[in-house]
């Protein structure tokens, strides 16, 4: 092959190079946002700014218990998310429904992004993208 050939091809490593490390780092970024869902006590309702305060429920035989538990006590060393729930999709039993009224339950099956940030000063675990309430009696969708 002549130089100007090595040139050519030498060429077209270079520009390979920049794009296996973009999809690389976009594939760390994508994979490094953990998804976790379950079904979370509901702590605390913030409607003005819209954060939730979950808590992680126990073994099975807590989560069966789930029906009416108490939001004063919480076993030590249960695992605890602030959540911003701007832009969750709220449904109770199926339908949608207001942030507002996230309030009236004590659980939820909550699906969010584990993403650390701040809003407002508040130091955010994540982002909320589903908030569903199943009440007791109801199968679930």
């Amino acid at each position: 092959m002549t130089s100007a050939g090595n040139r050519r091809q030498a060429g077209k490593s270079h520009r390979i190079v920049p794009a296996a490390a973009l999809v690389l780092i976009l594939t760390v970024t994508v994979l490094s946002t953990a998804i976790e869902s379950g079904i979370y006590r509901l702590l605390s309702v913030s409607e003005s700014t819209r954060i939730i305060l979950i808590a992680q429920l126990g073994p099975p035989q807590a989560q069966a218990q789930a029906a009416a538990p108490s939001k004063t006590v919480i076993p030590v060393g249960t695992v605890k998310y602030v959540l911003d729930a701007t832009s969750a999709k709220i449904t109770v039993n199926g339908k949608p429904a207001e942030f507002k009224e996230l309030k009236n339950y004590a659980t939820a099956q909550v699906k969010f992004e584990l993403k650390k940030f701040s809003k407002l000063g508040i130091d955010i675990d994540g982002k909320a993208t589903e908030i569903r309430i199943i009440l007791p009696g109801t199968p679930p969708q």
